[in-house]
């Protein structure tokens, strides 16, 4: 399998975790937003050592309600923490959680929209 398609699937298992958090993201407040996306996405990209910043991904996880494997946050920094433990490189990572963040930019802005957008139909979900 070429290093393209392996990123491919990293994408896209990103994307298919947030369509799986359905529930949770469709709650009035969620624990996993745009911006805390992000931020996990900027952690991961500028560390040097992966194993690092797993304290660092605890406490954002922490200091946002989302620590519980049973929040959306939780869900998604668990998973980034797993692949680190299991020593999955750092640009599958990055594929990863570049298919969350889109995933979530585009579920916000569907909730934003008033023409009852479906985000989870766009991204394929269900």
């Amino acid at each position: 399998m070429s290093s393209t398609t392996q990123s491919m699937d990293y994408k896209n298992k990103g994307v298919r975790d947030i369509c799986g958090l359905e529930s949770e993201l469709q709650g009035s407040d969620p624990t996993l937003t745009k911006t805390l996306s992000r931020k996990i996405f900027n952690i991961i990209n500028d560390a040097k050592n992966l194993q690092e910043i797993i304290p660092d991904l605890a406490y954002l996880a922490a200091r946002n309600e989302g620590l519980s494997p049973d929040t959306a946050l939780g869900k998604i920094i668990y998973n980034v923490i797993d692949m680190i433990r299991k020593g999955t490189n750092k640009d599958n990572i990055m594929k990863y959680m570049e298919g969350v963040v889109m995933a979530v930019y585009i579920i916000e802005e569907a909730k934003k929209d008033k023409n009852n957008i479906d985000a989870y139909r766009i991204l394929g979900c269900g």
